[in-house]
């Protein structure tokens, strides 16, 4: 399904972030509209998308309530694949929750509603160009994706790599490293000044 958060799915005050309950109940909303809609039309629903995690902030700041969010919905939907966007500058802690949580790639999961793929934003295979787009904060920087990319992917998680094609990189170079580090896919999209 390709859907956004709807305008009026307020929670009161804009300080606050939706919790696990919340976003669940949401979906399954989504999913029953979408299921009433092709009902009507008499065309087969058809799930090969993944629910992506994404936003403002990387949903990796909150990786307890992602992972319970999906564990609330897997309680009343099956197969729906999750996927979260990020920039992997997380403590490992959180890279071992992700392990923890996810079935590896090559274990035929689809009828399962969990988290089935994580992609990482690589702009760059140089450091130094690497810290000039992101500005990380505080300690955090290409060793700290690098090594996230590397776990994810030794312990046989789906990991996609992405990158933006900018005048300025070199997306070759940026591709073999990604796949040396064992990424399942690799892809680039385009850049907008």
């Amino acid at each position: 399904p390709n859907f956004k958060m709807p305008s009026e799915f307020a929670l009161g005050s804009t300080d606050l972030e939706p919790e696990p309950e919340q976003l669940a109940e949401f979906l399954e909303e989504f999913y029953e509209q979408e299921e009433s809609a092709h009902r009507s039309s008499s065309a087969e629903v058809e799930r090969t998308d993944f629910v992506t995690f994404a936003g403002l902030g990387d949903p990796l700041l909150r990786t307890d309530e992602l992972i319970r969010t999906i564990e609330i919905f897997k309680e009343v939907r099956n197969s729906v694949p999750f996927r979260v966007k990020t920039f992997g500058l997380v403590d490992p802690a959180v890279c071992q929750a992700l392990i923890e949580a996810m079935p590896p790639a090559d274990v035929d999961s689809n009828r399962e509603t969990r988290l089935a793929e994580v992609s990482v934003l690589l702009p760059s295979s140089d450091p130094l160009q690497y810290a000039q787009l992101v500005e990380p904060a505080g300690n955090r920087g290409f060793n700290d994706v690098i090594g996230f990319l590397a776990n994810l992917c030794e312990a046989g998680v789906a990991v996609e790599c992405y990158t933006v094609v900018r005048p300025d990189v070199d997306v070759d170079k940026i591709k073999k490293l990604a796949e040396s580090l064992g990424v399942i896919r690799f892809r680039s999209v385009p850049y907008f000044e």
